[in-house]
């Protein structure tokens, strides 16, 4: 996340004023390294007017990280399957959820 912080979601790397900045986290569930690290990381892109999205995939899932990471509402940022072969069933819900392209006011600056 700190890469996509300074860089990624920048004019200079391509970042386009009409279009909402949107950044999906595909994970297995759980933290490998700097768990704490997450919160602010997260906190920063979405002040700065990201949504975050996280597709996580597992039976053990740490839904406190999960939710300190996506974006307000959860029910709308947070997605979860049981195993790989499933990540299919979430296609459509995932893109329907980027392509609507808001971002909550929690969320914003």
């Amino acid at each position: 996340m700190k890469i996509c912080f300074l860089q990624i979601f920048k004019p200079e790397n391509g970042a386009r004023d009409y279009a909402p900045d949107i950044l999906v986290i595909f994970t297995d569930g759980a933290a490998n390294e700097n768990k704490l690290g997450i919160y602010p990381q997260a906190m920063q892109l979405k002040q700065q007017g990201v949504r975050i999205i996280t597709v996580s995939v597992g039976r053990t899932l740490d839904s406190i990280t999960l939710r300190g990471m996506a974006s307000y509402p959860m029910s709308e940022n947070m997605f979860s399957v049981m195993a790989y072969r499933d990540l299919g069933r979430l296609v459509d819900a995932v893109v329907d959820t980027m392509c609507d392209g808001k971002i909550s006011e929690s969320d914003e600056i």
